[in-house]
């Protein structure tokens, strides 16, 4: 592993507060077997924004192992895209790679398409004609229109490019119809009459400003987390061309200590502006940053000194897909100060021993806090490596490159650190995008058998609560319980059944399926009158009580049957 700060004067020496790497498909970024040596032409477009105003795109080249870290053979640029009147605090490429959306404190989102031709210079711009003329490539405006009066802190894109969530400090997190999905079915738009950049849905439920959002990548669910301490998960639906969210989940602060020891203050916790969340690439794991933990067994002391002694500490909370209602089912402690951001790296690599998470192949994720960054591995508990003391200022942002081998960081010293694998790690055979196609297969249709892996952990984090039972179901189903979306398939299980409800609940207090009166099927006592009939399981004709709790899936499938409408030109 190598890294280096890059003594570029990204923004004018002013703070970065953001970037990312332009996505591109699995097939380019990550050449086959034996052809290691084509990494040596791989390049990816990087933008990034800062308090100068303007959004700024570059591209880095020949990351691979054995080139030489030196900026003028690295680093290229490419664009200037000023339009905003105010700092810059997010940018993020669509998930296709083709357009660019950025927002910041003048409350305005803009969607950036590339451009043939140059840009006529706006009025009150501080781009000089010599500045336009190093550009090498143009980008123009295509959608522009206002979130807030006040500052958006943080934006996500939709997996199918359609939609974008913003986060503001007006204490609401908006969805806004977006100019990607139009490109993917514009005939279907035009009939549908879309307009771009209206919003379709607001979530007021925050009491202070909402810092981060994140959107999951098999297009389930939405979360946002706010600086009143709080992150709330939502499902979403998309039926009959209205966007709708409905609460699952709300995790919220720790219980308060009986202690007439005063807290540390809130500044003295957490001063930065953002609380960048993530999915993991298959949807399986949320990972929070700034995260406050504190040991259940003092939560009860009334001792000055030992409560002195235990004030929270910094943590990154992990939850499971299977229940966002339960308590986390993880957490990474030992971070001095605060954590910002978590980015996953967007490749599934090989396993390359037991695994901490049941899953058939590893991820890595990086957690920034406001002085370290530390990479983790699903395989163990600890970090990888951590990595300190690179900046005079703390971090703000980070992304990961489209081949998982190179982490860019973004400081408000002004400037990026570049962290390089110099270990080509093997990827796995299934990727993001196949899990994806796979969870909109399993929404179309029944699943075909049920999980092939049953565990029950029990997890006591923070002292949130009791200790939970987390479900790890193979398939995406309809109900409320929502499972790892890829598991093994060697072992036996028998199947999760949910209890119905009518109306999903805008503020659950506890789990859907794992409360006291929920059904468990883990021990061969609950089973009664179960028995396997092909592959499903059904009742004898003589247990009547169980009978009225379960109930026999449908035997036949719906089928969706695809309609030709048209060439695109």
């Amino acid at each position: 592993m190598r890294f280096r700060t890059l003594e570029i004067r990204w923004h004018d020496s002013k703070p970065i507060s953001t970037c990312d790497f332009q996505p591109i498909s699995f097939k380019k970024a990550r050449p086959g077997p034996g052809q290691e040596k084509n990494y040596a032409g791989q390049s990816y477009r990087l933008a990034t924004g800062g308090e100068d105003n303007h959004v700024r795109v570059s591209i880095i080249k020949g990351l691979y192992a054995g080139y030489r870290l030196t900026t003028r053979r690295l680093i290229e640029y490419l664009a200037t895209l000023s339009r905003h009147s105010a700092a810059v605090n997010v940018v993020r490429f669509s998930p296709n790679g083709e357009h660019i959306a950025s927002a910041g404190d003048d409350g305005m989102i803009i969607i950036w398409a590339p451009s043939t031709s140059p840009q006529p210079t706006t009025y009150g711009s501080d781009l000089s004609p010599e500045d336009l003329q190093h550009e090498k490539e143009y980008w123009k405006p295509r959608t522009t229109f206002r979130c807030t009066t006040m500052q958006v802190y943080d934006l996500a894109w939709s997996p199918t490019g359609e939609y974008i969530i913003a986060g503001s400090t007006d204490n609401v997190a908006r969805v806004f119809s977006a100019v990607d999905g139009m490109s993917l079915f514009p005939l279907f738009d035009m009939l549908a009459m879309k307009p771009t950049g209206k919003c379709v849905h607001e979530i007021v439920e925050h009491s202070h400003y909402v810092q981060g959002v994140a959107w999951d990548p098999l297009n389930e669910y939405i979360a946002t987390q706010s600086s009143d301490r709080s992150m709330h998960v939502y499902r979403i639906s998309t039926k009959q061309g209205a966007f709708e969210a409905h609460a699952v989940g709300k995790n919220t602060r720790m219980p308060h200590r009986h202690s007439r020891t005063p807290s540390t203050s809130r500044p003295r916790i957490f001063t930065n502006f953002f609380r960048r969340l993530t999915f993991s690439p298959d949807g399986g794991l949320l990972l929070t940053p700034a995260g406050q933990f504190e040991d259940p067994s003092f939560t009860t002391t009334s001792t000055p000194a030992t409560a002195a002694a235990t004030s929270p500490a910094s943590s990154v909370y992990i939850y499971s897909r299977a229940n966002f209602a339960r308590p986390p089912i993880a957490q990474l402690p030992g971070h001095k100060k605060a954590s910002v951001a978590v980015r996953f790296s967007p490749i599934l690599y090989e396993l390359r021993h037991g695994s901490v998470f049941a899953l058939p192949y590893r991820m890595l994720f990086a957690v920034v806090t406001m002085d370290t960054v530390a990479i983790y591995d699903t395989q163990q508990a600890g970090p990888v490596c951590l990595l300190t003391k690179l900046h005079y200022d703390e971090f703000t942002d980070m992304t990961w490159s489209p081949d998982g081998q190179c982490l860019m960081l973004s400081s408000r010293d002004g400037y990026c650190t570049l962290i390089i694998f110099d270990e080509i790690l093997p990827s796995h055979q299934k990727q993001q995008h196949a899990l994806q196609l796979q969870s909109i297969a399993q929404h179309h249709s029944l699943p075909l058998s049920f999980a092939s892996s049953h565990h029950n952990n029990n997890h006591n984090v923070s002292g949130a609560g009791p200790s939970s039972t987390v479900v790890t179901p193979a398939a995406t189903p309809s109900s409320s319980t929502i499972g790892l979306p890829f598991v093994r398939e060697s072992s036996y299980t028998t199947p999760t059944l949910s209890r119905k409800r009518h109306e999903p609940p805008l503020t659950p207090t506890a789990s859907v399926d794992g409360g006291e009166n929920a059904l468990d099927f883990s021990s061969s006592s609950s089973l009664g009158g179960l028995h396997q009939q092909g592959d499903i399981m059904v009742l004898d004709k003589d247990d009547g009580e169980a009978k009225d709790k379960i109930q026999e899936p449908p035997k036949k499938k719906r089928r969706v049957a695809l309609t030709r409408v048209g060439d695109l030109d």
